[in-house]
């Protein structure tokens, strides 16, 4: 079985004829081989969507000091600027590399500090290390082959095949 071509502008450069007036014509058994190649494609576009899916999440686990810490900025950021406590908990809400873990850990087990210092300290630790939310994506679901559907749609003929098509048509 031959690959799929998946580039849309190579896709778009081998279907443009070479005369744009040629005649529509595609023999019987061709139509089958193109229904069976669009089944295949069809799997293929399948297969593509589904691979792609971000069936776990983006963002990984969420470890429990990490839930712990969104908690505590939830409850104790009353006294700082909402959109920074709220920045905060989106940028904490996601999964974190185990270094990040490993300090807001280290922030939130330091009992000389007080709720109001773990907060300001948490909402430090976005800027000293560099930590930004996440993109948000709209939610893309798996899809099934009969999900896909063909919309268009072109099959062009060798030139070899051409030439017989057209004595065909002219009744030669």
């Amino acid at each position: 079985m031959s690959s799929i071509v998946t580039d849309t502008l190579t896709s778009l450069s081998a279907a443009s004829p070479p005369d744009q007036r040629t005649a529509a014509y595609l023999p019987d058994e061709w139509a089958d081989l193109a229904y069976k190649a669009w089944a295949v494609a069809q799997q293929d576009i399948t297969g593509t969507w589904n691979d792609t899916l971000d069936t776990a999440g983006s963002a990984g686990s969420v470890p429990p000091v990490i839930r712990e810490a969104v908690r505590h900025l939830t409850l104790h950021g009353t006294h700082r600027n909402q959109a920074d406590v709220d920045l905060a908990i989106k940028v904490y809400s996601r999964g974190q590399a185990s270094r990040v873990t490993a300090i807001v850990r280290s922030v939130m087990r330091d009992n000389a500090l007080t709720d109001r210092n773990k907060t300001d300290r948490l909402i430090e630790l976005i800027d000293e290390l560099g930590l930004s939310a996440a993109e948000t994506k709209a939610k893309r679901f798996p899809i099934q082959p009969e999900d896909v559907h063909l919309i268009a749609w072109l099959a062009i003929t060798p030139e070899q095949a051409s030439a017989s098509s057209d004595a065909i048509r002219n009744g030669q």
